[in-house]
Formats: structure tokens, sequence, C-alpha cells
């Protein structure tokens, strides 16, 4: 009885380990299967196109980076190719409305690095590193490595509120250090003026439809940015066929009609004007 016993605790734990292995290997394929596969530049990239360890995020990120640009980004604030560079430190407070100000204005294959104060414009400390890879009105999906639990990378999409309050990201790190790509213009206060300027036009000027002639209505902003409304030409409004005097025994007899917008006049003979509409009928 004691032998059957340990026989049949064996064989549970051999159908538990079974099971727990199988269940493993179908949860890998799903989520490499389930992992899109983003073409940036030329480079087809996904979360496992690298390995990553724990607080490796810059590492796996630049690796990325360098598969899509052929080249690697640098952790300095002040480089030529970081899209906030010229903005205060004000404006690189991580928030819901600069978070998508600038990665709205961002190329896919970015980096976007995330820190505190104190590693803010000196080189790369603590903070986290990611690739952007889509973005739409409503958030942003990130290639990011250096996670805490296995593979230590992942796909993932934010919506702006949900990454800025996220315990890892923005309850985390204070600010936006930099967004990168090769030949990012930087920011000026001009461009961001123009991406968040609300428009309100007014009427600024009218060129009237004639009966022969398209017109139009210009709408113009106090930012100079204008659009053009047309205005259809209406077409004549012929008035009663009239017959014209006869000048003389030697001249026929001559229909006129003319259109009551414009005064433009159009005549025909008698006889083709009656067969005009003997025609019609």
């Amino acid at each position: 009885m004691k032998k059957e016993r340990k026989y049949l605790r064996k064989i549970s734990l051999l159908l538990s380990i079974f099971v727990f292995c199988a269940a493993t290997v179908m949860m890998s394929a799903t989520v490499v299967k389930a992992a899109t596969k983003y073409e940036i530049n030329g480079a087809s990239v996904a979360y496992y196109s690298y390995s990553s360890s724990p607080s490796e995020c810059w590492r796996y990120a630049n690796n990325l980076y360098n598969k899509i640009w052929g080249q690697r980004f640098t952790n300095s604030f002040g480089d030529d190719d970081n899209y906030l560079k010229n903005l205060s430190d004000s404006e690189l407070t991580l928030n819901e409305e600069h978070l998508k100000l600038y990665v709205s204005g961002a190329e896919l294959g970015s980096v976007l690095r995330i820190c505190n104060a104190k590693y803010l414009h000196g080189s790369d400390g603590w903070g986290h590193s990611q690739i952007i890879v889509q973005k739409d009105s409503e958030g942003f999906t990130v290639l990011e490595g250096g996670l805490s639990a296995y593979p230590y990378c992942r796909e993932k999409y934010y919506t702006w509120e949900e990454y800025c309050n996220a315990r890892s990201l923005g309850q985390r790190y204070a600010y936006i250090k930099y967004i990168k790509w090769p030949g990012a213009n930087a920011l000026t206060e001009d461009a961001i003026y123009r991406m968040t300027h609300e428009h309100t036009y007014i009427l600024t000027s009218v060129v009237s439809a004639t009966c022969e002639e398209d017109g139009m209505r210009v709408y113009t902003c106090s930012c100079g940015q204008s659009y053009t409304e047309l205005l259809r030409v209406a077409g004549h409004t012929f008035g009663e066929w009239k017959l014209r005097p006869v000048v003389s025994a030697h001249t026929d007899s001559i229909m006129e009609s003319t259109c009551i917008v414009c005064g433009k006049c159009v005549s025909k003979s008698q006889d083709s004007f009656h067969d005009f509409f003997e025609n019609r009928a």
C-alpha cells in the first residue's frame, strides 16, 4: 500500500511538471507570435530583436537605435540630434501636455529618455530609455528593456495619462531629458507656438462670384495662416425674350434677352429662335 502511494505521488509530480512545462512553452509561443514587427527606416525591429537584463534599458535602447539608424545615440543632453535641447527645465517637466506634444512631433525610431533633476543636463545616470515605434492621438508604443521580470524587455502601449501615472515612469521620474533621432531639428518657441496654437479665423477678403467667374472668401488667423472658401460661378439669369424693332426691310427680325443680374444681352434671329423651341418640343 505504501509503495502504491509513493508511486502515485511520483506520477502526480511528473504530471505537474509536464503540465507546467507545456504551459510555459505555450505562453512563450503566444508572446512571440503576438509581438509586432515594426518597419522603421528600412529596418525591422521587435522587442525580442535584442535581449536585455535588469537595469540595462539604455544598452537595450541603443542596440535597437543602432539597428534602425545605423548609429548609436550618446548620453548627452546638448547633442545636435536632441529634439528638446533648446527647451527650459520647466518645459521639460514630465506631464501629459509635454509628453503628448514632444512625442507627437518625434520620428518613429526615436529614443525617449526620462530622468530626475540630478541627471537632466549631464551624462545619463539614473533614468529610463525607450524606443518610440508607434503613436496616435491617445498615446504611443515603445520597445523598452531593463525590466525587473523575465524576459526583461517588452513592447508596451501607453496612453499619455497612463505613462505619467505609472509608478516606474511618471511617478518615479520628473523630466523628459531628450528625444533623439539622426538629423532632428531642435524645437523652438516659435515651433511650439505653431504646434499648440488654436486657430481663430475671421473673414478678411471677399471676391463675389459673377455670372461667368468664380469668387472666393478668405479667412485668416492672427498667426498668419489662412484658408479660402470657393464661391461658385452663379450663371446668367436671362429675362423674357423680346423682338428687337426692325430697322429696315432688309434686316432680319432678332429676338433678344438680357441677364437681370449683369445686363449681358444675347440675341438670335427670329427664325432660329422658333426652330430652337420647335426642336425642343
